[in-house]
């Protein structure tokens, strides 16, 4: 009767019809359900259409729009009642307003005779008794899902950027050449030879697509360039043609792993798992191993913000500083840690124990920096327990740390002692507890180059090396009012000298409340006057750590330090000079060394390294990263 009343067809001319032809429902008083259970047609008007029970269907298809020659796109393809493996699916171009047919599989790598038309991507889909179900096809770039956009981003974006879904050429050839040549004169490391890590941050799209970012990060590239579907396909074929054997990425969106990550480097040979951030925002980090090189035997997900309890000594500093105890909690950082076995063993090591992470971002906390990285070492060891002596480690991503701080240096040389002057700097950390107070603090913090003046100019005034400048002293040297009135603020009112972490604050609170000129000009002043060792390495003497109530604002006379260790023999795979950056960005644009790879140094060696790029060659072309030809910072 609702059909009947909806289709405005009289009910006579409506049935449930048994495969023998009587019918299901006349003379008789059956449910809704048993009716439909037991016919086989419905017959409308005269007419026996087939019932079809849980027909083959596709329920959705998402693919990358921004289709580039070269860049596989291999969409993800949702099934119901279907087997993927009787489907038949068909790549479309329309181009010239013709239409032909260019691939028959579930990826297509788009080639020079795709460009300046469209994709479309359509899926027959059949289950394993070959019924076959309505065709589902997708116009790749037709359709996006757009937030709502602030007036100047959409204008951007209307002026300029590539077209989400005309075939274009890929902008990144000439910069990755070298790279690319190497990858292929060494096609497949043999498990004599070696294996080849890769460690990459991809730039999570919650960190590119907000005006902030662009104004005061990214203000250099075209908003087009910064959608995350334009940058995941060149991710994505940039790792395979260097052709690594381990994959480690930083800042992974949950959905992009699963929609592009997964179906695209699954089709070339590998095999994922992924890491989330102790937060409810799903991104994180993702490490992919080849598949015929390595098992995947065992993923653990170190937690940073907790497992620092289960070490007393650690713990006892951490809870000491308030700043630093809420840094850790709130840090919402994990270490993906994966032990792989190869398919073939080697003689010499049975097991590959690779940590992937992503350090405390804060610039102005490289002291929470080392001890998640003494916590990333300790970890490992204790969950490798008695195999650790035939485990091979490789730590790498993104330490947010330059190569000589301590992050780097604890597992360079397997200990940190309290008297680095990180511990000094820390203390005047203070914890930022919301994005608005940070992005609101971005321009006032001391720049690598501004901190490592700021260490050269108090080495400088520390003639003796006591780690205390005493203002009596420096009143006797040939100093200007400038100076002078810096070390009386220094020490405060009453002071009569000062040490490393009082001179830090001091710096640090002119660099504030005033400019980067008026900072860089009174180091200049000291350091015009002295010649003080480079890199600098400030003596540093504290009456150990300060209470809670004295580090609330950072102005402590004292500071939480400790010696911290890492069971480990690591070295780097890169020299500390050896890299011009692996970030680019910033106004102004300051180039950093960030990212780095560590290895057991008693049972490895590095083999070839693949080139970095200079900062001249990418200037010529991009004032910095990201841009239309790389997709990340």
């Amino acid at each position: 009767n609702r059909i009947a009343k909806k289709t405005k067809i009289d009910p006579e001319q409506l049935d449930l019809v048994r495969p023998d032809g009587t019918s299901v429902v006349s003379g008789a008083s059956v449910t809704n359900t048993e009716a439909w259970g037991s016919a086989s047609f419905f017959r409308m008007n005269g007419s026996l259409l087939e019932i079809v029970r849980d027909p083959p269907t596709v329920v959705n298809i998402t693919a990358p729009d921004y289709p580039m020659v070269g860049c596989t796109l291999v969409p993800t393809v949702t099934l119901e009642h279907a087997d993927k493996r009787f489907c038949t699916p068909e790549w479309i171009r329309t181009k010239d307003n013709k239409e032909a047919v260019v691939g028959k599989s579930f990826a297509y790598k788009p080639t020079m005779d795709d460009v300046g038309g469209t994709l479309a991507f359509e899926v027959v889909p059949r289950d394993d008794r070959k019924r076959e179900g309505t065709p589902f096809k997708l116009k790749i770039g037709e359709k996006i899902k757009k937030k709502k956009k602030s007036k100047k981003k959409a204008a951007d974006e209307e002026k300029v950027g590539p077209s989400p879904s005309v075939v274009s050429t890929r902008p990144t050839k000439e910069f990755f050449a070298a790279r690319e040549n190497l990858a292929k004169s060494h096609p497949t490391l043999t498990l004599k030879e070696g294996v080849r890590v890769m460690t990459y941050n991809i730039l999570a799209d919650c960190f590119c697509d907000s005006d902030w970012a662009h104004t005061n990060l990214y203000p250099f590239c075209e908003r087009g360039y910064l959608n995350i579907m334009y940058r995941i396909q060149l991710v994505c074929q940039e790792i395979t043609a260097l052709m690594p054997d381990v994959v480690c990425l930083q800042e992974v969106e949950k959905r992009n792993y699963d929609r592009y990550l997964v179906p695209s480097l699954g089709n070339a040979g590998y095999d994922g798992v992924y890491a989330n951030r102790v937060s409810e925002q799903k991104w994180g980090q993702a490490t992919f191993v080849r598949r015929s090189r390595f098992h995947l035997h065992e993923t653990h997900i170190v937690d940073l913000t907790s497992c620092w309890k289960e070490y007393e000594k650690i713990a006892s500093v951490v809870e000491s500083d308030p700043n630093i105890l809420e840094s850790v909690l709130k840090a919402t950082t994990v270490t993906l840690l994966t032990i792989v076995t190869p398919v073939v063993s080697p003689k010499r090591t049975k097991r590959l124990a690779i940590a992937n992470c992503h350090l405390y971002s804060h610039p102005a906390a490289p002291h929470v920096r080392s001890i998640q990285s003494a916590l990333v070492s300790s970890e490992i060891s204790s969950r490798l327990a008695g195999d650790a002596k035939d485990t091979a480690v490789i730590i790498c991503g993104d330490f947010n740390a330059a190569p000589l701080e301590g992050a780097c240096e604890l597992l360079r040389k397997g200990k940190l002692p309290k008297t680095h002057h990180e511990w000094a700097e820390g203390g005047a950390f203070v914890n930022v507890r919301t994005k608005k107070d940070r992005e609101a603090q971005w321009g006032t913090q001391l720049s690598p180059s501004e901190t490592l003046d700021v260490r050269r100019a108090f080495v400088a005034l520390d003639g003796d090396k006591s780690g205390l400048v005493q203002l009596k002293t420096l009143e006797e040297r040939e100093f200007g009012a400038q100076v002078k009135e810096a070390m009386r603020d220094a020490v405060g009112k009453d002071g009569r000298a000062f040490n490393y972490a009082k001179w830090y604050r001091a710096m640090r609170a002119l660099r504030a409340e005033a400019s980067s000129k008026g900072l860089n000009n009174l180091l200049s002043l000291i350091l015009a006057r002295t010649q003080p060792e480079d890199p600098a390495r400030p003596v540093c003497v504290s009456a150990g750590a300060g209470t809670p109530e004295d580090g609330k604002d950072g102005n402590s006379d004292s500071y939480a330090c400790m010696d911290l260790e890492s069971p480990f023999m690591l070295a780097s795979a890169f020299e500390p000079k050896e890299l011009e950056f692996t970030f680019l960005a910033g106004v102004p644009i300051k180039p950093a060394v960030l990212d780095h790879l560590f290895y057991s140094c008693d049972l490895m060696k590095p083999i070839r390294k693949f080139p970095g790029f200079s900062e001249e060659s990418v200037r010529k072309t991009c004032q910095g990263i990201p841009a239309k030809q790389f997709p990340s910072d």
